[in-house]
């Protein structure tokens, strides 16, 4: 027993010395020479070393293209593919929800507040604002009796101004909230729209007369501008546009977006530049090509009409409005320039994208899909080349709010809500315990 009380320090210090010096600045190229050793044991050394090296990746890189050795060139590739499979990891999880078999769990929309704190969810007409950090909700916008079973919310009934300030989401009566973000607490309530429409009525005896009645226009879709003083939302066949805290709307029919079409229209997804500037309406056409218009704000005209060759399913403006990336029901998304008869570059993801989002910095798109198998990737927009994607799961990603560079939070179709974060480096200035 003596013994090993003796053994295990020095036991212990040796391993601190070999890992202080795995991480010295220049040992990556020389690691990666080591990849090429005669024995196999220290070739897995090097390899087992480079794996914690988070650093290596450009030379990695390299090596996986150019190294004049061939097992060289497969185990970088192999740490290339092992890298990017754990550069983002689950970092906080709500489970699913338990329901029985074969029953519809409705999903959790999501939206980031933009301070990389906190973030928004609405599921069944029930809204709260979370916590990041606790991964809890701190302050819950709807009472718990509101939360009506079988409503479901989709990620186009939530909208956060991108200053962080304001939230707006559609209740289950299809009356409008918009709330302060700061304390929940309720600033403008925008009654339900309807329409009064006629319909015949068949009486007992068989006598058919026309009656009138209000016909509930519920949003399909809302879009708050980046200060939160205007509110676009669309009830289908028209778009209305409201300023904030007053009584000014501007209300155009899909017709009138549209005016050459004769077919039924219906606005599918809506987004605001993050100047504020333009605003991006996705239709869907029956029986015809499929358009988008691109409206200026706030004079509401339309700029331009760009048709596209699948159903739009959710869309998303840059920063300038210069560009969009679309999400298709069929064909995957395209990025391309918001402008009629601009090229498109695809990019490549299995099933149907049911949310996209730009990084921070506007460089790649975080891409969520109904396909279990394939439900969740960050894409490099000038490459189109996979940055990371989610393992398969048993449930398809819904939505996406992008908190940071380093977190981000999703739902699922199952019910699920995960907080996924960004592997922390691990270079050479990585400090070692003594």
């Amino acid at each position: 027993m003596k013994m090993r009380s003796h053994l295990f320090p020095g036991i212990c210090l040796i391993g601190l010395i070999a890992t202080a010096s795995a991480q010295t600045a220049d040992n990556i190229p020389a690691l990666i020479e080591q990849l090429t050793a005669p024995k196999v044991r220290l070739r897995d050394e090097a390899q087992a070393a480079l794996a914690e090296r988070t650093d290596a990746q450009p030379a990695l890189e390299k090596a996986a293209a150019s190294h004049p050795s061939e097992e060289a060139r497969l185990r970088a590739k192999r740490l290339l593919k092992d890298l990017s499979r754990r550069l983002w990891q689950v970092a906080a999880e709500k489970p699913a929800k338990a329901a029985a078999p074969d029953t519809y769990i409705p999903p959790e929309t999501v939206c980031s507040l933009m301070d990389g704190k906190r973030f928004v969810t609405i599921r069944e007409g029930r809204a709260a604002i979370w916590d990041a950090a606790t991964f809890s909700e701190s302050i819950a916008l709807d009472a718990p009796q509101q939360e009506l079973a079988g409503f479901t919310s989709s990620q186009r009934a939530l909208s956060v101004s991108a200053d962080g300030r304001r939230i707006a989401r559609v209740q289950p009566t299809g009356e409008v909230i918009i709330s302060n973000a700061e304390d929940g607490k309720e600033l403008a309530k925008i009654p339900v729209q309807s329409t009064e429409v006629t319909v015949q009525s068949r009486a007992a005896n068989g006598t058919i007369t026309p009656r009138s009645i209000k016909r509930v226009q519920s949003p399909t879709a809302l879009a708050l501008s980046p200060d939160g003083s205007l509110l676009l939302l669309s009830t289908g066949s028209q778009l209305t546009l409201l300023t904030v805290g007053t009584d000014t709307t501007k209300t155009v029919t899909s017709r009138e977006l549209f005016p050459a079409s004769s077919v039924g229209i219906t606005v599918q997804s809506l987004s605001i530049s993050g100047d504020g500037r333009l605003a991006l309406a996705a239709c869907f056409f029956q029986g015809a090509t499929d358009q988008m218009a691109l409206i200026s704000l706030p004079d509401f005209t339309v700029k331009d009409r760009i048709p596209l060759p699948h159903v739009p399913m959710t869309t998303v403006l840059n920063r300038d409005g210069s560009e969009a990336l679309v999400g298709l029901k069929e064909g995957g998304a395209v990025r391309m320039a918001a402008a009629a008869g601009a090229p498109r570059q695809t990019i490549r993801c299995n099933g149907m994208p049911t949310a996209i989002r730009y990084s921070p910095d506007g460089k790649s798109a975080w891409i969520a899909t109904n396909k279990p198998d394939s439900p969740l990737r960050l894409t490099a927009l000038e490459s189109g080349e996979e940055i990371w994607a989610a393992p398969p799961d048993i449930a398809g990603c819904v939505d996406i709010a992008v908190l940071s560079a380093d977190a981000v939070v999703t739902t699922w179709s199952d019910g699920a809500l995960r907080l996924y974060r960004k592997r922390a480096a691990v270079s050479s200035e990585t400090k070692t315990p003594r």
